[in-house]
């Protein structure tokens, strides 16, 4: 099923995953299939030296994009919300920072409680590693990487 959402993305999401009888409050996660703009104002960005990419991160719609600089093309969006309670999720923002490796296919994300770091791959984006922490409000990888 396709859905069309109301910051301009596009949802999709597997009929099998959401069961005829089952909780009608139940939240049902959508991957975006058209990865657009960000809704709200982005906080933090990153380019990479290596590759035509950069990447935005918004705090407020909670959003990292991927974008190639020379096809003007958002290329993966990643949305990460809070999961706990839809009531909080509004007002809790985990999303904090970026930092992109200067080969363009690692990608450190910092969020209020840790550090992420991914493989970019085509299509996704693969966690390697986990560092738990606090108070970290900017990342940046050095020169050499």
């Amino acid at each position: 099923m396709v859905v069309s959402l109301t910051n301009n993305n596009i949802g999709i999401v597997n009929l099998k995953s959401v069961g005829l009888n089952e909780d009608t409050e139940r939240e049902i996660k959508f991957d975006l299939v058209c990865r657009g703009f960000h809704s709200m104002g982005i906080d933090s960005m990153d380019v990479a030296v290596q590759r035509p990419i950069l990447v935005t991160a918004s705090k407020d719609d909670s959003t990292v994009r991927i974008w190639n600089y020379l096809t003007g093309v958002c290329e993966l969006a990643r949305e990460y919300y809070v999961l706990e309670d839809a009531a909080i999720r509004a007002q809790a923002k985990p999303l904090v920072s970026v930092a992109l490796h200067p080969s363009g296919y690692q990608l450190a994300i910092t969020f209020i409680d840790k550090v992420a770091i991914h493989h970019i791959l085509n299509d996704d984006l693969l966690q390697t590693n986990q560092i738990e922490t606090r108070g970290v409000y900017f990342s940046k990888y050095s020169p050499g990487g």
